[in-house]
């Protein structure tokens, strides 16, 4: 299986990267939230719209492929827009929302009980934030700073 992951480093302060990235770290989460609630990507994909849009970027998930269900490619099937594909448990996906500059990507499989992160930090040591989403928590990966 390709696991897919994407961290950024940054050299400096930059407080406007710094909040968009954290606007895509949430458009993100919201995506994660849509996976395992939804049953169809037609219906994640039109959260993804409403995600980005409710985050000031309404057009901006048109300049990147969002990503799809990961597995023996980096995607199987990419999603898009009104797609029927069906999301049983056990399906997993790697979904990579893009905010110019700022990307998001992990590789998860959808269970039972939530998202099971897939493409993890094997020696702790990258910085994390959490967000919440209907009650449940994405932990996602914050921004290396190295100045």
């Amino acid at each position: 299986m390709i696991i897919s992951s994407t961290r950024t480093v940054e050299f400096g302060r930059d407080e406007k990267f710094e909040a968009q990235y954290i606007k895509n770290m949430e458009i993100e989460s919201e995506i994660l939230d849509s996976t395992y609630r939804s049953n169809s990507i037609g219906q994640v994909f039109f959260d993804i719209e409403k995600a980005y849009a409710s985050h000031g970027y309404p057009d901006e998930w048109r300049l990147h492929h969002q990503g799809g269900i990961a597995g023996y490619k980096t995607r199987e099937v990419v999603a898009i827009p009104h797609m029927s594909f069906e999301i049983p448990e056990g399906v997993s996906f790697a979904w990579n929302p893009t905010v110019t500059g700022t990307k998001m990507e992990d590789t998860y499989v959808k269970t039972r009980d939530g998202m099971k992160l897939l493409s993890v930090d094997s020696n702790g040591k990258w910085p994390y934030a959490e967000v919440k989403i209907n009650g449940r928590i994405y932990r996602r990966p914050n921004i290396l700073n190295l100045s």
